[in-house]
């Protein structure tokens, strides 16, 4: 959120917590950290008019500030994305799209594993461990059935 450097996560005022500041950011990528553009103030991308989704994107692969950071990776807010902000993002001239929702058709579509910091032990290990999605998708499987049963009582 390029726009939003040195500021607070104000898009979810239960957790408001600090961004990374100009400081930060450059120490990160002098040690060799790999950054990527998660937009440019993290709005909903499918709510935009496509001029709006344009600047909201092809700002955040630049950020104001820091002339040397170069930004290849876009991780879309919320994970929720379309073809309209896949084809937005390549456009840009990013190599890659991450989300949380859903994807793995195509690079611009790379599902990502959300870390929580309420997160514990067990579930961390799940979600590195390889076997996470397998898990989440038959815990949603299973559900209906759970809630069926109760119905039935």
């Amino acid at each position: 959120m390029t726009g939003k450097i040195g500021l607070y996560n104000d898009w979810e005022p239960r957790i408001y917590k600090p961004l990374l500041d100009m400081k930060e950011i450059t120490t990160l990528w002098e040690e060799g950290v790999e950054l990527g553009a998660h937009s440019n103030q993290h709005k909903d991308l499918k709510s935009l008019d496509p001029k709006d989704l344009a600047k909201e994107v092809i700002s955040s692969r630049h950020p104001e500030g820091l002339p040397n950071l170069k930004l290849h990776y876009f991780s879309y807010p919320f994970g929720w994305f379309n073809e309209e902000i896949k084809n937005e993002v390549k456009e840009a001239g990013f190599i890659a799209g991450f989300s949380v929702q859903h994807g793995n058709k195509d690079i611009f579509e790379i599902r990502r594993i959300p870390i929580f910091k309420r997160d514990n032990l067990l579930i961390f290990k799940l979600k590195i461990s390889g076997y996470y999605f397998t898990f989440f998708n038959l815990i949603k499987r299973l559900n209906p059935l759970r809630l069926r049963k109760r119905n039935e009582k």
